[in-house]
């Protein structure tokens, strides 16, 4: 019995850890199972992370062709298609060498330029095309030409319809409370306001982007500041947005444009 003592110690040494013996043989195999799931591991967070960006070059190849239509269509201006080509550029980039910031940049980058092309570029777009559809029944059948305080009647109908239509849109986001869902709904109809009048005076969707932009990445930063700031984080969302507002119903803010 010592000799086969003697030949299994040979094969197996023991190595001392206080006042256990712990097999060196095994000690090695659990460290290569521990080496393979953490290859394992990164190969899945490594593929993860292409199919993420796959997927994103994909995604916005296919918004890009689609702006670019509504650009042909005459829906959007070509100053629409270069900044959505900039942030998707962006947002890519960022997001392979950050991958953790992609909820903030689609916050910042993604949704201010979606939600600007599909409420102020598309519906308001769509709203005036409407409107002058019915100007023109007016002028032929019943002879009634508008004036200019009728066509500001017309602006600020289709604005406040625009931004009533983007405020309610906010009420499917996930809200904590009744009261919280109410407040992002008429901080969104107002920033819609906004909007749509930058987008009436400067008949550019760049400016109504930046401040949807700005106005998104102030928010994003209310939600990481501590509690004690919160108040003076939300007085600086609403000052921005009042700045914004002021500034683009300004009376000298318009550009000239053929009716």
């Amino acid at each position: 019995m010592s000799a086969l003592n003697a030949i299994h110690c040979s094969e197996i040494e023991l190595a001392p850890l206080g006042d256990k013996r712990t097999p060196i043989r095994k000690q090695e195999t659990s460290t290569q199972e521990q080496k393979i799931q953490a290859t394992a591991q990164s190969a899945l967070s490594n593929a993860g992370r292409l199919c993420m960006h796959a997927s994103c070059l994909v995604g916005n190849a296919l918004w890009e062709g689609t702006v670019y239509v509504a650009v042909r269509l005459e829906y959007l201006t070509k100053e629409t298609l270069k900044v959505t080509l900039v942030a998707a550029g962006i947002f890519c980039a960022v997001t392979y060498i950050f991958p953790s910031s992609a909820m903030a940049l689609t916050a910042i980058l993604v949704a201010p330029v979606f939600e600007e092309i599909i409420f102020r570029g598309i519906l308001l777009t769509s709203v005036h095309h409407f409107q002058k559809t019915i100007n023109l029944c007016r002028e032929d059948f019943w002879g009634h030409t508008l004036n200019a305080a009728d066509h500001k009647s017309q602006e600020v109908f289709r604005v406040r319809l625009t931004a009533v239509i983007f405020g309610l849109a906010h009420a499917f986001n996930p809200h904590s409370s009744l009261a919280l869902k109410a407040l992002q709904i008429s901080v969104a109809t107002v920033g819609g306001l906004t909007y749509g009048y930058l987008k009436e005076r400067k008949h550019s969707l760049v400016l109504p982007i930046l401040g949807h932009s700005f106005s998104n990445a102030i928010a994003v930063g209310i939600g990481h500041i501590p509690d004690n700031w919160a108040f003076g984080g939300l007085a600086v969302f609403f000052a921005n947005e009042f700045a914004w507002y002021k500034y683009a119903t300004r009376p000298d803010n318009a550009l000239p444009k053929a009716v």
